[in-house]
């Protein structure tokens, strides 16, 4: 059977840890890759705020966008009056893996939206009447606005709430991947966020990302991954329907075909 990637050098902006699956996927296709973290998730250490908040509102839904939110939610509420304020509500979770996440941890989730993004939760919404429900948001430092303003126009009460920051891998920790980087040009560099990739171009100490991408192909997870890359000038080859890693994955064995 031939592999598809083989004596590609493609670059996976997540820990080894956090990419078990997908690395074993992409070397059993002949791939090599480099382990290239940009991030790290460092929950908040006083949930204070957060407790105030649970406290002060009674919630109509909550909406987690990533398996990050759920866990570190729920571990800063389990010891707490509010460890079961999430079957009080009805939780929408941001696509397969968040779902799953929740699952496992006994959360039962109300909906999916179709698209992983906040277009996608925005048209999810479309169905109900938002006019003063309330909205908890549990979230990162570095949110974008766009989900919190689509839901305001609605006459929602939103109440975003940082549950954890992401804050930018030290470049100690990554020096040898840059090296490798450095003397051999990789095919593919796969960015799942706007940050990890925001963040590569800090470590790489990458100037002008047009230049420095040209000759290697660029998958980003979804269209706000994509534009945040776009924005600088650099083309990105390979976007999936889906804001998964499983149909990135497929998307990349589709475009080397």
């Amino acid at each position: 059977m031939k592999k598809i990637l083989k004596d590609k050098k493609i670059v996976l902006t997540r820990t080894k840890e956090q990419s078990k699956e997908s690395g074993k996927w992409l070397h059993s296709h002949g791939a090599k890759v480099i382990y290239f973290p940009c991030i790290k998730i460092v929950p908040i250490q006083d949930p204070s705020k957060l407790h105030e908040l649970l406290l002060s509102a009674t919630f109509d839904f909550v909406i987690f966008s990533s398996s990050n939110a759920v866990k570190i939610f729920v571990d800063l509420t389990k010891n707490s009056e509010h460890a079961g304020v999430l079957k009080k509500v009805k939780v929408i979770a941001v696509g397969s893996k968040t779902k799953f996440t929740c699952e496992q941890l006994g959360i039962k989730v109300g909906l999916v939206p179709e698209n992983f993004s906040a277009k996608g939760i925005l048209k999810l919404f479309s169905k109900f009447d938002l006019e003063n429900k309330n909205i908890l948001i549990p979230t990162s430092n570095i949110a974008r606005k766009e989900l919190r303003e689509g839901l305001q126009k609605r006459k929602a009460r939103i109440f975003p709430i940082s549950v954890y920051d992401t804050v930018p891998t030290k470049i100690e920790k990554v020096s040898e991947e840059l090296k490798e980087i450095k003397d051999s040009k990789p095919n593919l560099f796969i960015f799942t966020s706007p940050s990890t990739y925001n963040n590569f171009l800090k470590l790489a100490d990458v100037k002008t990302p047009k230049s420095y991408f040209k000759g290697s192909d660029i998958a980003a997870i979804g269209s706000t991954t994509k534009e945040a890359i776009e924005m600088t000038g650099a083309k990105v080859s390979i976007t999936p329907a889906k804001s998964t890693m499983n149909t990135l994955l497929d998307e990349i064995i589709r475009y080397y075909k």
